[in-house]
């Protein structure tokens, strides 16, 4: 342990520039990121404080892998200089010194800013201390042990970062070709959700870069320690694949008995407000179908995640796509959206030439409402139970959680055609808003605040106003279950000229 704390110190001194450079961002972050919280529009990287808070989620772990490298290869392990075997160092006792280096320089310092953040956003820094904690150490394990490990198998930094790219662009790499193959197959741009994290891909990397710290570090055999470097990104890939694979998905979602009462109907809404269009975008052509949804039973509520659809012609050709991520949030009553069919242009000829049946399978997953509590819709903030706080958008409401992402929510509000600041008159309308409410990110998370909007209707067109002081309600819902749904059309007909799409409308491909 003297030893440990011997190397320990040493590396403090030597790298204090390094250490007081990270410090400095940290703490710039930390004045900077609360500012997001009351400009909502900042979040999407607008303005010059959008733009720096998106500089320091990428300065800190390039912070990180820096200071890393640099307390690694000071006791190179490559080469033929290896000077720190002449002195009594033990194996494990370096080790274990970089390690403390990492948790004292690195991990302490982020864990300590998390529970600041924490605090300013208005919960309590005690309460979600171990949040906080086990979000810091699953960070420092995903971004600093791959430094540590390529840190020890290259002799400086220039080799350390052309490894790291190497492997980035070798990972990328296989996933651009698999994706290759089932879009040529498939035809899909959006991968199924699968419903659980790809904890196995997590498994492979902080066990992978161990298992390569500790052989690196006791036997110096750099070659082999080169190979199992390899295996990592290959052994990634592979749960990828699989955590990918349709196998998973299916298994979560099971197919209902024939007893069992739907999780919704979904039904053709094409009348003659609502048509069947057909658009073309980069090389594939997106059938969108107008489908009313119902029948979600009372205090329930679900979300269609994935979908996939068979054409049938009247020849007895038939084709059924891969699954794909969609996403719609549905509750009692009815809701009319679009549903893209995506094809291939040679699928797209194929079908088009008279009427089909269209059959459409749904994963779902089925909630229940938990808890509801009515707020005043707040002019700063406002604590929301269960939730967290909440301050006024331009559409709705911008919310922030603690530690993880806020539970599905769905929100309702109040518009009304008159200016907040004039009084109450008899001539004022007010209309229903209404909306889900959704994380912003997606996916790892690096910081221990959370934040999610909730769009109320869209209705912010300088004519209609949601007042400070009208009630909102949030209805929580809890996982229940998971199932599937199907929907039948009968006489299908596709448009035979599709719309050229250019790049200004993708944002109409989600729908």
């Amino acid at each position: 342990m003297n030893q440990v704390l011997h190397i320990f110190r040493k590396d403090t001194r030597r790298f204090w520039p390094e250490i007081v450079v990270f410090f400095v961002v940290l703490v710039l972050f930390v004045i900077v990121e609360p500012n997001v919280w009351h400009s909502p529009e900042l979040v999407a990287g607008l303005g010059e404080v959008g733009l720096m808070v998106g500089s320091f989620l990428l300065l800190i772990p390039a912070a990180w892998w820096l200071l890393v490298a640099r307390a690694v290869q000071d006791e190179s392990l490559v080469g033929d200089r290896q000077f720190w075997i002449t002195r009594p160092y033990r194996w494990p006792s370096l080790l274990g010194a970089k390690i403390l280096f990492v948790l004292a320089w690195l991990g302490a310092p982020y864990f300590v800013a998390q529970l600041i953040l924490l605090h300013v956003a208005g919960f309590s820094a005690i309460e979600h201390a171990a949040g906080a904690a086990g979000l810091t150490l699953l960070l420092v394990a995903a971004l600093t042990l791959p430094a540590l490990a390529l840190a020890a198998l290259t002799s400086n930094l220039v080799r350390l970062v052309l490894t790291a790219l190497a492997c980035l662009v070798a990972l990328v790499g296989l996933f651009a070709l698999v994706g290759g193959l089932r879009n040529t197959e498939a035809a899909t741009h959006f991968a199924a959700h699968v419903p659980d994290q790809n904890w196995l891909g997590w498994v492979i990397l902080i066990g992978g870069c161990m298992a390569i710290l500790i052989l690196q570090y006791a036997t110096r055999r750099a070659w082999l320690s080169r190979g199992l470097l390899v295996g990592v990104p290959i052994l990634m890939f592979g749960s990828g694949i699989l955590y990918s694979s349709q196998l998973l998905a299916d298994h979560a979602y099971a197919v209902p008995p024939p007893s069992a009462a739907p999780a919704f109907t979904a039904e053709s809404a094409s009348d003659t407000d609502r048509q069947v269009m057909a658009r073309e975008w980069k090389k594939h052509v997106f059938v969108d179908v107008p489908v009313r949804y119902s029948g979600t039973e009372e205090s329930y509520a679900a979300v269609a995640e994935n979908m996939r659809f068979t054409l049938k012609g009247a020849d007895g050709s038939q084709w059924t796509s891969p699954w794909q991520a969609m996403r719609e949030r549905l509750r009692t009553g009815q809701t009319v959206s679009r549903l893209s069919l995506q094809l291939t242009p040679e699928l797209y000829e194929q079908f088009k030439a008279g009427p089909m049946t269209l059959h459409v399978e749904f994963e779902v997953s089925q909630y229940q409402a938990e808890s509801s509590s009515t707020v005043e819709y707040p002019l700063t903030d406002v604590a929301v139970p269960g939730i967290g706080f909440c301050t006024q958008d331009f559409t709705g409401l911008f919310c922030r959680s603690a530690v993880k992402d806020a539970p599905l929510a769905f929100v309702t509000g109040e518009w009304r055609n008159a200016p907040c600041a004039a009084p109450p008159s008899k001539w004022d309308r007010t209309l229903p808003g209404s909306g889900w409410l959704t994380p912003i990110s997606q996916g790892f998370q690096l910081l221990a605040v959370r934040s999610n909007m909730a769009p109320l209707g869209g209705r912010s067109d300088g004519q209609w106003y949601m007042c400070p002081g009208s009630p909102m309600s949030f209805t929580e819902y809890r996982l229940v279950g998971r199932t599937r749904a199907e929907m039948t059309v009968l006489n299908f007909q596709i448009p035979q000229q599709p719309e050229v799409m250019d790049d200004s409308l993708r944002g109409r491909e989600r729908r």
